[in-house]
């Protein structure tokens, strides 16, 4: 089968009886040779499913990102887009609210424990203070250069 070279024009700015004598094709299709080849030498038409990461590592690499750390001010005094904190809590309240309702029930999603919120913000907590500690200590370190 041959394929058009860089120097021919694209596919949209050829005739179509160029095109289907190029890919040897007919108005109808590709005939059954040409079918049965093309199987052969490229395989079956395929959509291969993306593979899913465990729910622990797709939160976690959330964390990954430095667009995390904002700036190098304290964060308190640093304030973001109101829009941008507004739409972030939204999102989260979304997020913590569904398995109560009955469209998270329809969903599948099942209630978490007490628990599992208290563990989650003390992560969070800990994690937005690690990220803090390490972001004062490198551009204290390393600002003047």
């Amino acid at each position: 089968m041959s394929v058009p070279s860089d120097k021919e024009p694209t596919f949209w700015q050829q005739d179509l009886t160029a095109l289907l004598e190029c890919y040897k094709a007919t108005p109808a299709g590709l005939t059954s040779n040409e079918a049965t080849e093309r199987l052969t030498y490229y395989g079956p038409n395929l959509f291969h499913p993306q593979r899913r990461n465990a729910l622990l590592f797709q939160f976690l690499s959330k964390f990954s990102n430095p667009l995390v750390i904002r700036t190098h001010k304290n964060p308190l005094k640093s304030r973001p887009n109101p829009w941008l904190t507004i739409c972030s809590l939204l999102v989260v309240a979304l997020a913590v609210l569904l398995p109560f309702t009955p469209l998270g029930r329809i969903l599948g999603f099942v209630a978490p424990p007490l628990l599992f919120f208290f563990i989650l913000a003390s992560m969070v907590i800990v994690y937005l203070l690690m990220v803090e500690v390490v972001k004062q200590w490198f551009y204290k370190r390393y600002a003047s250069r």
